[in-house]
């Protein structure tokens, strides 16, 4: 395996923010992705609030994660 993206992120509130660092991807190192997150019956969805970066915006699941018991 490889590490595609090397990226920092916090969180303020629901919203995850995510910046990169360095990597392969052809995001910028100034581009800024916020991402609302929620937990839901044991579904993780994560829902695009605005990302410059297309690459980066597209590489998340349409649908959310489900916790494997």
């Amino acid at each position: 395996s490889m590490v595609i993206e090397t990226m920092t992120y916090q969180f303020k509130g629901d919203t995850l923010i995510l910046q990169k660092v360095k990597g392969r991807s052809p995001c910028d190192n100034e581009t800024i992705g916020k991402y609302r997150i929620a937990i839901k019956d044991k579904k993780l969805l994560i829902t695009l609030i605005g990302d410059d970066c297309e690459a980066r915006a597209q590489a998340w699941p349409m649908d959310s994660l489900i916790q494997i018991d």
